[in-house]
């Protein structure tokens, strides 16, 4: 069934939003309830996001947008979580470009805990910490992308996942609502950028939206690379064995 789409000046779509068939959340299912839903992210059949035009992938964020704000505004909906798995490794099922959007009854503890260090450190520091970390990342250079007036493109320290980027805007926002059509833009611009490497070298990726939660919690996209696969320590202790160092990674990524 069809949710909404965004039409071109001749009324044809351009982006689709559609109910997943086979849905994880149903609001009329009080042990599972929210909305799932599908982003057809164009109408050309196994068409990469990274193959889009910019223009396509804005058009695409705007979507996000537009369903994050509906979502929220719908009764029992805390928490609306964007994301896409591109590739096999990454849990990819369906050949055609898409995204999925799941609005969630509750805030996912993750994000709590971030939320919680967030404003822990805002508090003792009197300190935006994103901004402390944009400063750092800035002045230590060697895990810097990318960099423009408002995002910066940068491998995260001790990174979880190998080829794992963060692509934050400098002013402090909270939600992917918040961005205005430049920062929207300029996201385009990295990330279809980067993404060409991922596909070009057949890594598959993971890439979610992360809405902040508390007042100092920022919006970040995050991408995170699949090219490994978890083994039995992985799987036991939660911990991570990321052979791809984040500095290594945004070195790749700037080649």
């Amino acid at each position: 069934m069809g949710v909404c789409q965004l039409n071109d000046n001749h009324n044809n779509w351009l982006v689709k939003v559609v109910e997943n068939k086979f849905p994880s959340l149903s609001p009329d299912n009080p042990k599972a309830y929210g909305k799932q839903e599908i982003v057809i992210d164009t109408p050309l059949a196994s068409t990469p996001l990274s193959k889009l035009s910019e223009a396509q992938i804005v058009n695409v964020l705007n979507i996000y947008q537009k369903r994050t704000v509906d979502l929220l505004a719908q009764n029992g909906i805390e928490y609306v979580m964007v994301f896409r798995n591109d590739g096999y490794e990454a849990g990819a099922s369906l050949a055609h470009a898409h995204s999925q959007i799941f609005a969630l009854p509750m805030i996912p503890q993750k994000f709590k805990r971030e939320s919680d260090v967030v404003e822990a450190y805002y508090k003792e520091n009197h300190r935006d910490p994103y901004d402390d970390i944009i400063a750092y990342e800035k002045r230590t250079k060697s895990r810097v992308i990318a960099e423009n007036d408002h995002i910066l493109v940068f491998c995260p320290y001790a990174s979880q996942w190998p080829f794992e980027f963060w692509m934050v805007p400098k002013r402090p926002i909270t939600s992917i609502i918040d961005l205005s059509s430049t920062e929207l833009n300029a996201i385009a611009q990295s990330l279809k950028r980067n993404l060409q490497k991922l596909t070009q070298h057949k890594i598959s990726y993971n890439l979610y939206l992360e809405n902040g939660v508390s007042p100092h919690h920022r919006f970040c996209l995050k991408v995170c690379g699949r090219s490994n696969i978890w083994g039995g320590f992985e799987v036991a202790t939660g911990m991570s064995i990321n052979t791809v160092p984040p500095e290594s990674a945004a070195q790749w990524y700037k080649k």
